[in-house]
């Protein structure tokens, strides 16, 4: 009997702080969105979204990046030059002519001891590795 003194004393206790509410605002309160578009209607249709208007956004031109060379030669012939060019991340130098293309930059011209590489109006140096003279 102990235990149900003390089971309806916490019932009570807990009653005084829920405040009472009608049945009829619970109901209509929780089903307005149902009042607003009837479940069954042929006219149902989800809730018109917000769409944001479109901005303006014009992308920056990507800009590849020059290829990374070393320059381990160059064999200079009169009107005619070869630079031997290695890519830092192979162990190989390829021979390249005037006018051909590295990685889509393009070998503009051979001197002594470096190299010029052309892109879009860009251009690179490659100089020797080694002592400058």
């Amino acid at each position: 009997m102990r235990k149900y003194a003390s089971l309806i004393g916490a019932i009570v206790f807990l009653m005084q702080f829920s405040a009472p509410r009608s049945s009829a605002e619970e109901g209509l309160d929780l089903y307005s969105a149902t009042r607003e578009r009837p479940l069954f209607s042929p006219t149902r249709r989800p809730p018109a979204r917000a769409v944001a208007p479109p901005t303006d956004v014009t992308a920056a031109p990507v800009v590849a990046p020059p290829p990374q060379l070393v320059l381990s030669g160059v064999l200079l012939k009169t009107g005619e030059g070869i630079a031997l060019l290695r890519k830092v991340t192979e162990l190989k130098a390829s021979p390249y002519r005037l006018g051909q293309s590295i990685d889509g930059w393009r070998l503009a011209a051979i001197e002594s001891r470096r190299v010029l590489i052309s892109r879009d109006g860009r251009e690179l140096w490659v100089d020797m590795a080694g002592p400058k003279h």
